[in-house]
């Protein structure tokens, strides 16, 4: 399978390798019972790598579905063979871009699985690398169906996970470590850009491709041409400086936190599933003894342009509205 848009075989390599460690678990231990769907942008053949001296080092995530069938509970086990997969085949790659994020999903939940964009991207460019292909099972999604709550969301995840990952990266000056964070989640606002004109496509390259004939600025249409360069490893006529980057983004985001409406129609279209997640922050609250501040995007923007230094009040916030990143 082709998971790079520029070609790297050994990578290529090790990612199989990855897969058949979980395929010969299943068979040995699960009668081949389980199925992981690949997701992400090694599905659509987008991921990006980078040499690093002797090294070429991944910077996408591997992110799949695990799915199990009624009475499987070696949840534990399997964890812990995916984890030593990861470390005997991964063991080299020092990225703090480079995660490998599983989700339990049972077989019989798929088609009532939330309508948002994981499940809608997994639906249409999803890969299945393990087990019985079970994609035909996951709900048709449509920009008239999407949770919509979700899309907004992206706006949060976006801005925190520059904020989060991105101190390091500014303090040690790994400025094209940076600029890639910048890139990835810079084409991440394209999601909430189309819903907010009434579209909806998976992956970078189609969402832009459908963002170069909407009427927004010429600026962030350059700028999104730039990221997603940056993104799929391919040559660049005009480069951006971090502080450009920066600036952008932080445009972009505050015009969707500004604009972006939600309509109630759609609310309650997802309410079970808008009901559940209200619940989990009920639930993350009383766990962690913490009210927490519900004007996040709004805070996170404010820190964005005061001095990009997340508070753990900020870190706690966002634990109990997201659930991540766990402390």
């Amino acid at each position: 399978m082709k998971y790079f848009r520029k070609e790297n075989v050994a990578l290529e390599e090790k990612i199989d390798s990855y897969f058949e460690a979980i395929e010969k678990y299943n068979r040995e231990h699960f009668e081949g019972k389980l199925s992981v769907m690949l997701l992400g942008s090694l599905s659509r053949g987008e991921a990006t790598w980078v040499k690093d001296g002797e090294n070429d080092k991944m910077l996408s995530d591997i992110e799949y579905f695990t799915i199990y069938p009624d009475g499987f509970i070696a949840f534990s086990e399997y964890n812990e063979m995916c984890e030593r997969a990861k470390n005997e085949v991964f063991g080299n790659q020092k990225s703090s871009l480079f995660h490998i994020d599983n989700t339990f999903v049972k077989k019989e939940a798929l088609c009532y699985m939330e309508r948002k964009l994981i499940t809608y991207d997994a639906k249409c460019m999803g890969k299945t690398v393990v087990g019985e292909d079970c994609i035909k099972l996951l709900p048709e999604i449509t920009i008239e169906n999407i949770n919509l709550c979700d899309i907004k969301d992206i706006l949060t995840h976006r801005i925190f996970y520059v904020l989060y990952y991105g101190k390091e990266m500014r303090e040690n000056g790994k400025t094209e470590e940076y600029k890639y964070l910048l890139s990835k989640n810079s084409l991440d606002l394209m999601t909430v850009i189309l819903a907010h004109y009434g579209k909806i496509a998976s992956g970078f390259v189609k969402r832009f491709e459908i963002i170069k004939d909407l009427d927004i600025p010429e600026e962030w249409k350059n700028y999104f041409a730039y990221c997603l360069s940056v993104k799929l490893s391919e040559p660049v006529e005009n480069s951006y400086a971090v502080n450009e980057m920066e600036n952008i983004f932080i445009e972009i985001v505050e015009f969707l936190h500004k604009n972006f409406k939600v309509p109630l129609k759609n609310v309650l279209l997802n309410r079970r599933h808008v009901l559940k997640r209200r619940m989990g922050i009920v639930k993350r609250a009383i766990k962690y003894c913490f009210i927490p501040r519900f004007r996040h995007l709004k805070g996170l923007i404010k820190i964005y342009d005061k001095d990009k230094v997340l508070k753990e009040i900020n870190i706690k916030n966002n634990l109990i509205i997201n659930g991540y990143p766990i402390i």
